[in-house]
């Protein structure tokens, strides 16, 4: 009675595997009537889809004595397949001998069926996740997420190399903890304004100590499922377009000053002529004479000054015109300081040069690259004192995937002031008594004529340092 009763198939063969006994629910899962199947083999369940291990394993088991447990693909009457998952177990006499085979089935394809779906629903979820995932750290931006307070909730792979964490240190952190440097400083700044206004923070920051300059987003939205404030940042590492804005802005700035310069000189120098002219008449008249011998000679001193900042002039005010050819630096290095052994041996300088050896070669205007390192030895030899030390180095550095030769000059002198750090490569900028503020200003435009980089800065143990970087052949 229970075995008519319940929800199992239940299915018994004797030893040769010959169906003895089905119950209503056998005949209800698999469509086939008990009159159907009785005497018969249940291999009329059978379909193709079943492992062929699984009867391999089947028989081996229950033939020793225990039962078997395994998910089958049968074919009902009607042709249709259906998952069963079923126990099959032997059933023993007196003696022990096995006598007959009880199956206990069970239909569950609708739960495979469910289970296969929520598979193929579980694996796009991921496949969505993964291509998100992909198509977030992807982006060139650092996109963080954040609530109202600061706390990270989310960020891409950018973001995450502004720091040197892994991803499970540094989500649920506040921004505020990295806040002494940029441009996580600015970020919380911004995130305090934009939760008191309500409204898209925008702004473009540069980071003094490294140079990098950032377009920072920020941006309130409302959690769709937990109904909560939270923040939206994006920070684009904008360097290369502010570089090269400040590049143009500068260009456009230093051909109209140069225009104008080179204009002024030019209608300086008759006049000048002119006066010089006339000075050397009256030196040849008068110059024998006591009282003006003085000025006579400070007369020649201005005009020698006056006629140097002309020549300064039509060489800033010159047009861009650079001779390329393939060059050593070591040669220019030494042709730079022969030139200016005269002026160090005067002001008993002393000029060392360390210049590491089988650096590749440069693409350059050699006679300029020449004029650059003796600009920039006479600067450093006026500044620094007698018995004072310059250094001339030169090395390779790789930046950026390029290779680059980095060419430092460095002296004993008292260095730059801070406040004109930013203003030493600017025409007509000097500290020195008599300097015209052309020297450096002129080095700075060749430099940038030949695509390189120059620097000024303060050395720790004293002194200036002027480092220019031009990439080595083969860079692009």
């Amino acid at each position: 009675s229970a075995v008519e009763q319940t929800a199992d198939a239940i299915l018994i063969t004797d030893r040769n595997g010959l169906v003895e006994y089905v119950n209503p629910a056998f005949e209800k899962m698999t469509g086939f009537s008990a009159a159907e199947v009785l005497g018969k083999k249940p291999s009329i369940l059978k379909s193709d889809k079943t492992n062929p291990q699984i009867f391999s394993r089947l028989w081996a088991t229950i033939l020793s004595g225990k039962p078997f447990h395994a998910l089958f693909v049968n074919r009902k009457k009607s042709g249709e397949l259906y998952y069963e998952d079923k126990t099959i177990s032997p059933l023993k006499d007196a003696q022990g001998e096995i006598t007959h085979f009880v199956s206990a089935g069970r239909d569950t394809t609708e739960r495979k069926k469910a289970e296969e779906q929520e598979r193929l629903l579980l694996a796009a979820i991921e496949s969505a996740a993964m291509e998100w995932k992909l198509t977030f750290d992807a982006v060139e931006s650092a996109i963080i997420v954040t609530d109202s307070d600061g706390n990270i909730r989310r960020l891409n792979q950018t973001a995450k190399n502004l720091t040197e964490l892994s991803y499970g240190d540094i989500v649920e952190r506040n921004i505020r903890d990295f806040a002494q440097a940029e441009p996580w400083h600015t970020i919380a700044q911004l995130i305090i304004r934009t939760r008191e206004s309500r409204q898209p923070a925008l702004r473009q920051i540069r980071d003094a100590s490294t140079g990098r300059s950032w377009d920072l987003n920020i941006a309130a939205f409302n959690h769709p499922g937990q109904g909560r404030e939270m923040m939206i940042i994006t920070a684009r590492d904008v360097t290369q377009i502010a570089e090269l804005q400040e590049s143009l802005r500068k260009s456009e700035t230093m051909s109209a000053m140069g225009t104008l310069v080179a204009g002024v000189a030019h209608e300086v120098r008759n006049p000048l002529f002119s006066i010089s002219a006339t000075l050397d008449a009256f030196e040849a008249r008068f110059g024998l004479r006591a009282e003006y011998q003085e000025h006579i000679r400070i007369l020649r001193q201005e005009l020698e000054r006056l006629n140097a900042l002309m020549g300064e002039l039509l060489d800033y005010g010159k047009p861009a015109s650079l001779n390329l050819t393939d060059n050593a630096i070591a040669p220019i290095v030494e042709a730079a300081v022969g030139a200016c052994e005269t002026l160090a041996s005067k002001a008993g300088v002393n000029i060392v040069r360390q210049i590491a050896p089988s650096l590749p070669q440069l693409r350059c205007d050699r006679r300029r690259l020449v004029e650059v390192f003796r600009n920039l030895l006479e600067n450093a030899i006026q500044h620094s004192g007698r018995g004072g030390r310059i250094s001339v180095e030169a090395r390779t550095l790789q930046e950026d995937q390029e290779v680059w030769i980095e060419c430092s000059v460095k002296d004993s002198g008292p260095g730059f002031r801070a406040e004109d750090l930013p203003h030493v490569f600017e025409p007509f900028f000097s500290r020195r008594r008599g300097g015209t503020g052309l020297g450096l200003a002129i080095v700075d435009r060749i430099v940038e004529q030949h695509g390189g980089k120059i620097v000024a800065q303060n050395r720790a143990e004293g002194g200036a340092e002027v480092s220019i970087r031009l990439r080595a052949n083969g860079s692009s």
